[in-house]
């Protein structure tokens, strides 16, 4: 069982709230009643390094094996972490509003690295040639 928790995005404000920082023993009902808090929930995973993998987070991913053969798609790259509640399922997006199939994110985990999140860091998305 994954431990429930959550980091915040107030749209007033314009800031970034990990469960760190936030009120985390308070009752999550007084967070409810905002309208202005965007919540990106917990994965339950952690990326290589041992950090917390949160909706929203962009990842990157490197040295994936799949990618030592040239008749395989290239896995490596910037991610967005999202969660689809109707499938349950768990993906790595490299578009804001795609699925990109199911990246069993649990499994590219071991690859990945939280670089930011899409709140804070969008530009890291950017193409850089």
């Amino acid at each position: 069982m994954r431990e429930i928790k959550f980091n915040f995005y107030d749209t007033l404000k314009k800031k970034y709230i990990r469960w760190e920082e936030s009120n985390a023993g308070m009752s999550m009902s007084a967070f409810i009643t905002h309208e202005h808090l965007v919540f990106l929930q917990y994965t339950g995973l952690k990326d290589k390094n041992g950090r917390e993998i949160y909706e929203g987070d962009i990842v990157e991913v490197s040295e994936h094996p799949f990618d030592r053969n040239e008749r395989e798609p290239c896995w490596n790259g910037k991610y967005i972490v999202r969660y689809y509640p109707e499938s349950m399922e768990l993906v790595f997006s490299k578009y804001t509003d795609e699925n990109e199939g199911g990246y069993l994110a649990f499994r590219m985990r071991h690859y990945a690295e939280v670089i930011g999140n899409i709140f804070e860091n969008l530009e890291l998305l950017e193409e850089t040639t």
